[in-house]
């Protein structure tokens, strides 16, 4: 017998404003990048929490593909942020197609 596996596809929960801040305040201090796990030991919390973080920074808070972290917006120099934007939007897409494919093949076997 085979059992259902169950997956949660619900967004996590928008941590608090502080928290955000508190790693945009961090970044803007301290110019150049700096990896998740030096991020994640400073703050004590793990490198989910700093990618989750990082999305809800509005864009301050630059990091993507590729990058070697997570730096300030203000602290990113032009080309490497323009590299690092390209990459998302292009990564964005590729998972779109992605999702496309997979919903369509799961259509067949659903009807």
């Amino acid at each position: 017998m085979h059992s259902q596996a169950s997956f949660d596809f619900t967004a996590p929960p928008t941590p608090p404003a502080g928290e955000v801040e508190a790693l945009v305040f961090h970044l803007q201090q301290n110019p150049g990048f700096h990896t998740a796990k030096d991020l994640s030991a400073y703050f004590k919390i793990s490198d989910r929490k700093i990618r989750q973080l990082a999305e809800a920074a509005n864009g301050l808070v630059v990091s993507g593909p590729g990058s070697p972290g997570y730096i300030h917006l203000h602290h990113c120099p032009a080309k490497q942020l323009a590299h690092i934007a390209e990459t998302l939007i292009s990564q964005g897409r590729a998972m779109i197609k992605r999702g496309l494919k997979t919903r369509k093949r799961a259509h067949t076997l659903i009807r």
